[in-house]
């Protein structure tokens, strides 16, 4: 039995690692943490995702950078590639660190993790600062360089020169002043996210028409064991008591054994006990349906209705009144039912035995 479960399992562990090994090979853009996954379980697989990113600025995923020559990856594409990798945010520790007392400067932190192939987590820390003094210096740099060159700029007396390069400051500082904490928490999730994929500063356009590779582990049980069926099957169950409750016990639902008559006092009283508790939480439940509002018992009567198998025709004459088999289980009639008949119905059908449900 251990032979049967143990070749499928790594038959499709070899088959993960050698697909892995296809996109090492033609040079993709890999963004996995380690170079060998070994050891699996037998419920467990490799799972390859790629990504394409374009190389179409128009497109949103890259930029081109006139000084590296090569296309940088924007925000845009980052997250396309956190989303596939799994990259998780931790809630209180991406927060903005100054003390905002000075309009002209900004920084924000950001802390982001990732499990590797074999679940160990990994996280990074990164901050990211807006300081308007050094921005402007920095604009009136780029833009004396820009211009100064230009025929049209050069007719220009050194005071006009002076002031239209203050114009294109004082609107390029307007715009980074409007938006500078999402421009520093921007920046700051994108340094994590580079860190935590090893993504490189620039790319070709090569290296673009490849795909961004992550490597995932997924469960992946042998369904046609027995033990691991009938633990489904259990879930399955415990799921669906989650939404409609506890399903009532018929004599069909034991297995056809011999029955033995309970003799013991302590187990007669605690088959006593249990009897109590089902008709307290049931009595709970009716109180808590009573003082609902309309909308929620209507909700209540609908899930029961189906859950329960209801038919129109076995409705009492008093209750089909504004109502018909076409908008039966309408919320909208339900929330229009008299209060007395809503918890007339709503005792009936929590008498009845549940409808069969496939799960």
């Amino acid at each position: 039995m251990n032979a049967k479960k143990t070749a499928p399992s790594k038959e499709i562990e070899t088959s993960g690692i050698k697909e892995l090994d296809v996109y090492r090979k033609q040079k993709a853009n890999v963004l996995v943490p380690t170079t060998k996954i070994a050891g699996l379980s037998d419920f467990h697989k490799p799972v390859v995702d790629e990504v394409y990113l374009s190389s179409n600025p128009e497109d949103g995923d890259v930029y081109y950078d006139k000084i590296t020559k090569k296309w940088r990856i924007t925000k845009v594409g980052l997250n396309k590639l956190s989303v596939v990798a799994g990259i998780i945010w931790h809630p209180t520790e991406c927060r903005r660190t100054d003390n905002r007392s000075d309009r002209d400067y900004v920084s924000f932190q950001a802390v982001g993790g990732i499990r590797k192939a074999d679940g160990t987590p990994v996280f990074f820390k990164s901050e990211f600062d807006i300081d308007m003094d050094v921005v402007r210096d920095e604009a009136h740099d780029l833009y004396s360089k820009k211009y100064r060159d230009q025929d049209w700029f050069k007719k220009m007396s050194e005071k006009n020169q002076e002031v239209y390069v203050q114009d294109k400051i004082r609107n390029e500082i307007i715009q980074k002043r409007k938006h500078k904490l999402k421009l520093c928490e921007s920046g700051a999730m994108n340094r994590v996210i580079r860190s935590l994929l090893g993504l490189k500063s620039g790319y070709t356009k090569e290296e673009l028409a490849k795909p961004f590779v992550m490597v995932r582990i997924v469960l992946q049980p042998d369904y046609d064991d027995k033990d691991v069926r009938k633990m489904l099957i259990e879930r399955s169950m415990d799921a669906m008591a989650g939404i409609y409750g506890d399903r009532p016990t018929t004599a069909n639902s034991f297995p056809q054994e011999e029955i033995i008559d309970i003799t013991d006092e302590s187990e007669v009283s605690d088959a006593e006990t249990n009897n109590t508790e089902k008709k307290d939480d049931l009595d709970s439940k009716r109180i808590d349906f009573e003082n609902s509002s309309p909308e929620d018992q209507a909700k209540t009567l609908s899930i029961l209705i189906a859950k329960k198998g209801y038919k129109y025709a076995d409705l009492p004459k008093d209750i089909q009144d504004g109502c018909t088999e076409d908008n039966y289980s309408d919320t909208d009639f339900l929330v229009e039912m008299q209060p007395g008949n809503k918890m007339n119905f709503y005792d009936k059908l929590m008498g009845m035995l549940d409808s069969d449900i496939p799960f």
